[in-house]
């Protein structure tokens, strides 16, 4: 990653001896605090500290530690940034040398207490990490064939009448007529620890998370564009005011006539959810109905009734972009979606009742956001190969 951040020399020689503390378990509850606010400064400090505490890098970076002439490497790096007003505090131009500077003063400070093997910063513990998802899902046509697509797809794969089925590594593709007057139904399933991306012969993308399907026309027909989600995806779509685009999910469904918005319809979450980034839409439930503007969310219950409120727009549509975003979060939310993601079981072991915030990548394996959440002291985690257990 590139890490878009400046620091001055004393500020990172600060913040290596912070992070050297955590990982020693040696801070004081002031110097703790002031590690939090650190992190929580940038996504680049999360990642950042995520890194540099993780075990598997620490002792891989302690074994090159011993044999590096530390004095050397410091001088070098700052002669080769170079010094121009001794009267200026020297700024670390960007990520390399003040990632250089953290680095390095950790592994000192580590040595300096004679630690050859580090022992976990954060205490999760684990009998293997576990990978993050991927693009993957399987198309279903309507002769009834499967087709398994990811990594290996390139190409045409399959031919509905006249339109023919595109697929690479993350995206499906319909091309040919635009307009039918028979529908012919494909299906695209993803499952846990998959994501992929569907454009619909109108052109619509649509992104399709983990634990997600989507039924629609290979070709829509002349009245209208209707689709059936269930799970959660992500809608851009094209517009055609003579056709509205109609999204339908567990009793819900949402008209659209070319707007962008976040749908998630998951059985095992408490609410329904659309989220609305751009255009126009209606959400109707039970012969209840709602228009929703730009930064809107509606949550309908399991009675059918609609609730409006202000949306965390970057929370619910960070996952199209690969990132976790929590805000104040129950464990509870957190868990059901690293569960899908990384394909996992959840038990708990007591109750936890705080609400967590974190931001980071979810092409991370499930200990690095582990350690995030961790590193609150609210909540502790053990991985059981395809079971996380969560602890007080």
């Amino acid at each position: 990653m590139n890490y878009q951040f400046q620091e001055t020399e004393e500020r990172a020689q600060r913040i290596a001896y912070l992070i050297s503390g955590f990982i020693n378990r040696t801070l004081t509850t002031r110097e703790h605090d002031e590690l939090d606010l650190w992190v929580e400064e940038s996504d680049d400090n999360v990642e950042l500290f995520a890194q540099l505490t993780d075990e598997r890098n620490i002792n891989e970076a302690m074994t090159f530690m011993k044999s590096l002439d530390k004095d050397k490497a410091y001088k070098k790096v700052r002669s080769q940034i170079g010094v121009q007003d001794k009267k200026r505090n020297w700024l670390l131009p960007m990520s390399v040398a003040a990632i250089f500077l953290i680095a390095v003063g950790i592994g000192w400070l580590i040595r300096s207490k004679a630690v050859d093997s580090v022992p976990s910063s954060n205490g999760v513990a684990a009998t293997t990490d576990i990978p993050p998802g991927s693009a993957k899902a399987v198309l279903h046509l309507a002769s009834g064939k499967a087709i398994a697509l990811g990594k290996e797809s390139n190409g045409t794969i399959a031919k509905e009448g006249s339109v023919a089925i595109n697929a690479g590594e993350q995206t499906l593709t319909y091309s040919g007529s635009t307009h039918s007057s028979t529908s012919i139904y494909n299906t695209l399933t993803v499952p846990k620890g998959g994501k992929y991306k569907l454009i619909l012969s109108d052109g619509t993308q649509v992104w399709i998370n983990a634990a997600s399907s989507i039924k629609y026309p290979a070709v829509f027909n002349s009245s209208e564009r209707k689709v059936v989600v269930e799970g959660e995806a992500f809608f851009d779509v094209a517009k055609d005011e003579k056709k509205p685009f109609i999204v339908e999910g567990n009793g819900t469904t949402i008209q659209v006539l070319g707007t962008s918005f976040n749908v998630s319809t998951y059985s095992d979450e408490p609410s329904q959810t659309a989220v609305l980034v751009s255009g126009k839409i209606k959400v109707v439930a039970a012969n209840k109905q709602q228009e929703l503007a730009p930064g809107q969310q509606a949550n309908i219950g399991t009675t059918g009734d609609i609730t409006v409120t202000a949306a965390n727009v970057q929370a619910a549509t960070a996952w199209k972009d690969d990132r976790f975003v929590f805000k104040e979060e129950p464990i509870e939310n957190i868990m059901r979606q690293l569960a899908r993601w990384y394909d996992v079981k959840v038990v708990y072991k007591g109750t936890i009742n705080y609400h967590f915030s974190a931001k980071i990548s979810r092409n991370q394996p499930i200990s690095t956001i582990l350690r995030l959440l961790e590193e609150t002291k609210r909540v502790h985690f053990t991985i059981h190969t395809d079971t996380i257990e969560v602890n007080q």
